[in-house]
């Protein structure tokens, strides 16, 4: 997963009061200057072709302007609970100096031949990326002093909470344990969700107790797991972390068929509500919606008639080519659902997205390195292959860059696809610097 690069521009340089947050002040202001270089260093190389960047006309110009960005990002913490993470630095400096081509125009890192690394390397990247998320870390001990509402977090080790009441460094409950003082639950294993389950106190009446300030009095506060398949979910969601599951809730309902309502609550009755997987091909998916798997684009929730003529649901496969498409005009992966006519009969059907030169009324009709060109007058058109950087064009569809660059009463023309067009692609933001 790639990160914005605006990630080093928030929240990395923290400012202690005490002797080593110095230390971590300055370790930080010494990468952020050495990525700066690298930055600068790699815009100009690739810029020399190209529109000069913006802002600034020599590379010493170019780190001053990245060390300016980077003022805005410190923040003062009025405890000394971080320490300087020197691996995941060093990490971080590695990614920016081997693998990272940086716009300062673009929300995004370009990698280097990134269509040609392996999965391995890919992941290797991303790891070395990810590091530069984590420079500082947690420090603070059990009983430490601590700020809890700081955005880069309490400061306090894993499994530790920065407690209001005190301002210290507290255990965090476990699964079984009470959370009512701290209202946070801690498990050592990243697979399962863990939640604060809480109980409100309630009056002869039912109504909920509330105290001074207004809030709900809480009777008891217990640290329990998300359920999971097979568990009740009507009080809480099932756990977030499992693929293909949801929560399958059944109303009661009397005997012509009509829901049951709760007579003070106004809400319908449940009958039965459980942690359920997604239903496969073939089953019943009117309650869940979804289907196993689906985001594999094999199967999906088809609305259909039955033999009463009443509205059913159900896990089918997506028509193939040459089939007629389903209820919701979808076809299996690749394929286009196009609407046909003759004199007598018109229908739906799957078919293979055109090659160039076939017809078509819209882009998503025409294989992946076309799109569809219409004439003025026409109302179909013909599959085109996409335009290099430097053609006019009307939109970015019609590029294969995907960046059709408009200019106001000149004509449009195609973004370029290397790495010099991607990075210094001129933009004026009319400022003093």
């Amino acid at each position: 997963m790639r990160f914005l690069v605006t990630f080093l521009l928030v929240t990395l340089a923290v400012l202690f009061f005490s002797g080593c947050s110095d230390d971590v002040a300055n370790e930080f202001a010494e990468l952020y200057t050495n990525i700066a270089k690298i930055k600068c260093s790699k815009e100009f190389e690739c810029c020399q072709t190209s529109t000069k960047p913006r802002h600034y006309e020599t590379f010493e110009e170019c780190v001053k302007y990245q060390e300016i960005l980077s003022a805005g990002s410190v923040e003062y913490i009025e405890f000394s609970n971080y320490t300087w993470n020197k691996e995941n630095a060093e990490k971080c400096l590695s990614y920016w100096k081997d693998f990272s081509q940086y716009s300062s125009l673009w929300d995004e890192d370009i990698y280097l031949k990134a269509d040609q690394l392996s999965e391995e390397e890919q992941e290797n990247i991303s790891e070395l990326e990810s590091s530069c998320n984590s420079l500082i870390i947690e420090a603070a001990q059990l009983g430490d002093r601590c700020y809890p509402d700081t955005p880069k977090g309490d400061g306090c080790v894993e499994g530790l909470t920065c407690f209001k009441g005190t301002y210290t460094c507290e255990k965090t409950p476990l699964v079984g344990e009470s959370c009512k003082t701290i209202d946070s639950c801690y498990t050592n294993e990243p697979d399962k969700e863990i939640y604060c389950d809480k109980e409100y106190q309630k009056d002869s009446e039912g109504n909920y107790e509330t105290d001074t300030n207004g809030n709900h009095i809480i009777k008891s506060a217990v640290c329990k797991y998300a359920p999971v398949v097979g568990e009740n979910c009507s009080e809480k969601e099932c756990d977030k972390n499992l693929e293909n599951v949801f929560c399958e809730i059944i109303y009661k309902t009397d005997s012509e068929g009509d829901y049951i309502y709760d007579e003070e609550t106004g809400k319908k009755v449940i009958k039965s509500s459980l942690c359920k997987e997604y239903p496969k091909k073939g089953e019943n998916c009117e309650l869940s919606r979804h289907c196993f798997n689906e985001s594999e684009g094999q199967l999906y929730c088809a609305r259909e008639k039955n033999s009463e003529e009443e509205t059913v649901y159900f896990c089918r496969a997506y028509p193939g080519v040459n089939k007629p498409c389903n209820d919701d005009n979808k076809c299996a992966q690749g394929l286009i659902c196009k609407y046909e006519s003759d004199n007598e009969t018109s229908s739906y059907m799957c078919r293979e997205k055109s090659d160039e030169g076939g017809t078509c009324i819209k882009t998503s009709e025409c294989k992946d390195d076309l799109f569809c060109k219409i004439g003025e007058d026409a109302e179909t058109g013909k599959c085109t292959l996409k335009y290099e950087g430097g053609s006019a064009c009307l939109e970015n569809a019609h590029c294969i860059s995907g960046r059709c660059i408009s200019n106001e009463g000149e004509i449009s023309y195609c973004m370029g696809t290397t790495l010099a067009d991607k990075i210094c692609i001129p933009y004026d933001y009319n400022d003093d610097y």
